[in-house]
């Protein structure tokens, strides 16, 4: 395909922060050179691994000149990695993938095209699955329709992000400076991505490719991600929004979801105050899904506090595990061998 180069820097920057990712880097370079588009940069920041990660690293990319690799000091935010290689992009667009993340062969390729009829949006994502396996899909979804009739649709903010994000950051592709403009808040862990794309909502449109090109690798850790960090992290975005101009509408749904992960932390070990905080988020900001969070709470408050836990768990490895009709429909069309869902993260 055409190549979009200017001045012999590459259309596009893809930023990623590296620690202890050994396991993963051979199926990440790998995923990068499948690309279909080429016109990119790879950047990879080790936060000071303590495995084989940089030794890994520059034995793959001896022989492609489009990666780079940067160590800087250990510090333990990924935001901080994502800063230091938004730092050094070239390109007029970036893009972000975690190491243990995949990208379908056409994921930048279709973005490319999009950027096309949207030349300069704020958020351009795809749709996604959730992939459980260690390993990547052997057989990830391809696209065989026209170009020119590439599946994309303009998004509303209020559906994607202040309802509850439902914007993978490995799917993003945005404008160098705009993203650069917001940047990336040094203090926030888990929920960053959340900020930028609060922030980068009030300067232009969301566009999704209406296409499953990213895979989001939910591995035990993800499912089991501390609440507090979750928690302290919205809290942390709704201060950060109120010294920041945005609308007042928008700092309040995002205090509602602080509220609404305050009170899921909370369902096994004090069900009271989780029911205040679900109802001081409804008062805040209405969203459909605290509503259903709120009904789980009343119609499970008999069962013992010692048995919550679990059934909670098992509630969140369930919407994990069921595949809805959307995802029976793509993975068919797809001659995906595998069925995983794709629920929303937050």
């Amino acid at each position: 395909m055409q190549e979009h180069s200017t001045e012999g820097h590459p259309f596009l920057s893809i930023i990623t922060g590296l620690y202890n990712s050994e396991p993963y880097l051979a199926h990440y370079v790998a995923m990068l050179q499948e690309q279909t588009f080429t016109d990119w940069e790879a950047i990879l920041v080790d936060d000071g691994s303590t495995d084989g990660t940089c030794a890994k690293v520059e034995e793959l990319i001896a022989k492609d000149s489009r990666f780079r690799l940067v160590r800087k000091q250990p510090e333990g935010f990924p935001s901080r990695s994502r800063a230091v290689g938004l730092s050094l992009a070239r390109a007029p667009y970036v893009a972000f993938v975690d190491h243990d993340d995949f990208w379908a062969p056409q994921k930048l390729e279709c973005q490319v095209e999009a950027l096309k009829r949207y030349p300069k949006p704020a958020i351009l994502h795809t749709d996604r699955i959730v992939w459980q396996d260690r390993e990547p899909p052997q057989v990830k979804y391809h696209y065989s329709g026209s170009m020119d009739q590439l599946p994309i649709r303009v998004q509303r903010p209020e559906d994607v992000i202040y309802q509850g994000l439902q914007i993978i950051f490995s799917s993003f592709l945005g404008p160098k400076e705009w993203v650069e403009s917001v940047g990336f808040h040094p203090d926030m862990k888990g929920v960053d991505d959340f900020y930028l794309f609060v922030r980068l909502a009030q300067l232009g449109p969301i566009i999704r490719v209406d296409l499953p090109l990213t895979y989001y690798y939910a591995h035990g850790q993800n499912l089991s991600h501390s609440r507090n960090i979750f928690v302290e992290g919205f809290y942390k975005v709704y201060e950060a929004l109120c010294l920041d101009p945005v609308p007042e509408h928008v700092k309040r749904s995002i205090h509602a979801q602080a509220c609404r992960t305050e009170a899921v932390s909370l369902f096994a070990t004090n069900r009271k105050e989780a029911l205040r905080l679900l109802l001081k988020s409804l008062r805040l900001y209405f969203i459909p899904s605290t509503l259903n969070r709120l009904l789980f709470l009343i119609m499970t408050w008999w069962i013992p506090l010692s048995q919550q836990e679990k059934l909670f768990r098992w509630v969140k490895l369930v919407k994990f595990k069921i595949p809805t009709v959307k995802d029976l429909g793509l993975l068919v069309r797809g001659k995906q061998k595998s069925y995983p869902s794709r629920e929303g993260l937050h």
